[in-house]
């Protein structure tokens, strides 16, 4: 039933554009977990969570992660990506950069400029 749904908000995608969000944290039994959202004008999507347990969260694998996000969602689609600033995602975003150049990347210092990084002038495509 949800993903029914969700279908005309992906249907949108193609036309409005999106946003990827990440988010990465450590459970308490030290788990590593990491968060894909999509923003788009016609709502959030939560994408998936991944199990980074095992796995060195160098900015090699993250770059591979974000590359596969890109190309689920759809590559014409993404307009920027949203991640917090650390150093990792810098380095992150500059793999990504070398194979998607038109795809925009956005640094958050804090959380509370999310809505900002979400605003429609953001999905302008074209």
């Amino acid at each position: 039933r949800w993903k029914k749904m969700l279908e005309p908000i992906k249907a949108s995608w193609p036309t409005s554009g999106v946003s990827i969000v990440f988010d990465g944290w450590t459970d308490p039994a030290r788990h590593p977990l990491i968060n894909f959202m999509v923003f788009s004008l016609n709502g959030l999507v939560f994408l998936k969570a991944m199990d980074a347990f095992g796995q060195y969260k160098n900015a090699q694998y993250m770059g591979e992660l974000f590359i596969k996000v890109i190309e689920d969602v759809g590559v014409d689609s993404c307009v920027q990506i949203i991640t917090d600033n650390a150093p990792v995602c810098k380095a992150i975003s500059m793999i990504v950069e070398a194979k998607y150049p038109q795809v925009f990347w956005t640094l958050l210092t804090t959380t509370c400029q999310l809505p900002l990084a979400v605003h429609p002038l953001f999905f302008a495509k074209g």
